[in-house]
């Protein structure tokens, strides 16, 4: 895998985001983002964002470019964009979650639990997602998932 450090503006469309859709970071202490909050977990994911990158390229460590990435981090202030599209949204907490995830503790991060819990806001946001089946349990509901339901596509 690959790292690269995300923009500020990538960022701002995560947060924003959350903030619309009413997410929550966390832990260690789990909180909705909010507007007063925007800008520290922007702070927050950028700095995981380099872990990741250092943990993937440690030679990079105490460079030039590690520290303008750090005072990116420490300079960061939220913009907020209001109305982020969802598979915008979708498309870049995707991104975000790849770009952060090569170092040992991702997986137990704050990060990590607000990628988690802004997929969530944004499934549960999804137009239709109601009234799509729990579970799947027939060869009709499976059909029923499909954008053709009336085409069943066997191996060839």
């Amino acid at each position: 895998m690959s790292a690269f450090f995300v923009s500020t503006h990538h960022i701002d469309v995560l947060v924003s985001a959350a903030i619309d859709l009413e997410a929550y970071s966390g832990p260690p202490r789990i909180e909705r983002v909010t507007h007063h909050r925007a800008t520290q977990v922007g702070q927050m994911l950028l700095a995981e964002n380099l872990r990741s990158m250092l943990a993937r390229y440690p030679r990079g460590a105490g460079t030039d470019e590690a520290d303008g990435y750090q005072a990116a981090v420490d300079s960061y202030q939220h913009r907020f964009y209001h109305g982020v599209r969802l598979t915008a949204a979708a498309h870049a907490v995707s991104c975000y979650d790849y770009q952060s995830c090569e170092h040992d503790a991702y997986g137990t991060s704050q990060a990590k639990a607000f990628v988690e819990a802004l997929r969530q806001a944004i499934l549960r946001k999804m137009p239709g997602i109601d009234a799509e089946p729990w579970g799947i349990d027939s060869v009709e509901q499976a059909q029923a998932t499909t954008i053709h339901p009336s085409r069943l596509m066997r191996p060839g």
